[in-house]
């Protein structure tokens, strides 16, 4: 039996990012959720010669992050288990580099 699937925005969409930085969705607290599934879309890239990753990160305190997934393509479907209590995201840009993206997708909910 799976849970209930509860939508979920992480980066909204046409969000831009600009400049050489670490961007961070605040964290979501997943205790009753062991699932997730979210489509990454990278829109309109400025020239600049940056580059982008992608980090889907997980906590126990919210203090100590770890790496579930990483991606650099433009779009990208990802699924991930939740073991921990706290999950984000993270797009580090390195280089003079502007880009508008979007991430949303569903959270599956625990079943006892």
């Amino acid at each position: 039996m799976q849970g209930e699937l509860v939508p979920v925005v992480m980066f909204p969409r046409f969000t831009t990012l600009i400049g050489e930085a670490d961007y961070e969705t605040a964290a979501l607290d997943v205790t009753d959720f062991d699932r997730a599934v979210l489509s990454f879309e990278q829109g309109v890239t400025f020239p600049g010669g940056g580059t982008m990753t992608v980090y889907f990160e997980d906590s126990h305190d919210g203090d100590r992050w770890f790496p579930l997934a990483s991606a650099s393509l433009a779009t990208q479907i990802v699924r991930l288990d939740l073991p921990r209590r706290w999950f984000r995201m993270r797009i580090s840009i390195t280089g003079p580099a502007a880009i508008t993206c979007w991430c949303a997708g569903t959270l599956r909910r625990r079943v006892a």
